[in-house]
């Protein structure tokens, strides 16, 4: 699908005022919509503002779906509860596996004869 950009003069005139000062992303999402209102193409949009052809498509389709606001500021990022799961689980089999090194008696001769009669013993 493809989103067709048309700013009025007040958005026009807001997006200009943003090239001077402003953070790089919101300064590319503004060149991105003075791109596409200029009628240029999304491959012509993508090199000559130097981003991917994703960005754009998503700059476009928040403003066409939304409004000027809601194409220049961020999508809210998903949670990163899973994230944090799996790294408290990644320190609990850290912790584990240390302990479990320092509890393990170290590899002697007569410990690993005992073992060895063990196992000969539980086979036979």
């Amino acid at each position: 699908m493809r989103y067709r950009v048309e700013l009025n003069q007040t958005e026009r005139a807001e997006l200009a005022a943003l090239l001077s000062k402003h953070a790089a992303r919101k300064l590319k999402r503004a060149q991105i919509l003075l791109a596409a209102d200029a009628g240029r193409s999304d491959d012509d949009i993508a090199t000559s503002v130097r981003v991917g052809c994703s960005a754009g498509y998503r700059t476009k389709r928040r403003f066409v779906l939304g409004n000027l606001k809601a194409a220049l500021t961020e999508e809210p990022r998903p949670e990163r509860a899973a994230h944090d799961e799996v790294l408290q689980y990644q320190a609990f089999i850290c912790l584990y596996t240390r302990l479990h090194r320092r509890l393990r008696p170290k590899p002697t001769c007569s410990n690993i004869f005992a073992s060895a009669r063990l196992r000969f013993t539980r086979c036979c």
